[in-house]
């Protein structure tokens, strides 16, 4: 598994539309046909873009986006993004602002679903050969890169998305 292979995976999953439970069922079916070495490497690649956002600006827009943003819903939200699909992931990446030009029918369900990050467990869980390799060379940032904001900043730092879904918009 490499992170071609990953996004081809993503970019399937994602093709299927919105519907976040879809997404993991079509996840999990794509994921059991690999060996459980590949489902492992799926998964650290998972980790590694989730890592990629763990950034202010992004919890910036998760915060607008959401009403507001705990760490766990942060969590949930960079999972959701990725599963969005690349190019989605990639222009949020490069430039926050630009969720602006989303649509949501569901915010929570579509931005903030807790369950793409399990599939991959799960899948080597009911491997009954699969054995989960040493992964402690794995170093998880600590903190969000970048700067910090307050909410008072969010309306100047991301205009676009604060006159979409800032506080007293509705979102589409």
């Amino acid at each position: 598994m490499n992170h071609e292979e990953f996004w081809n995976i993503v970019n399937a999953v994602a093709a299927t539309g919105k519907d976040p439970e879809a997404k993991c069922d079509l996840l999990k079916r794509k994921l059991s046909t690999l060996t459980g070495s590949d489902v492992f490497a799926f998964s650290r690649i998972l980790t590694e873009y989730r890592d990629q956002a763990y950034r202010w600006d992004i919890w910036a827009i998760a915060y607008i986006v959401g009403g507001g943003c705990s760490d766990d819903a942060f969590d949930d939200f960079r999972h959701s993004q990725i599963f969005r699909g690349r190019e989605s992931f990639e222009r949020l990446l490069a430039n926050p602002d630009s969720m602006a030009d989303e649509s949501f029918k569901d915010i929570e369900y579509e931005c903030f679903f807790e369950g793409y990050q399990y599939i991959p467990d799960e899948v080597c869980e009911e491997m009954t050969d699969f054995q989960y390799p040493d992964d402690e060379d794995y170093v998880h940032p600590k903190d969000p890169i970048g700067a910090k904001w307050t909410e008072a900043d969010l309306p100047s730092l991301y205009p676009q998305t604060w006159a979409k879904y800032g506080e007293g918009r509705d979102a589409d």
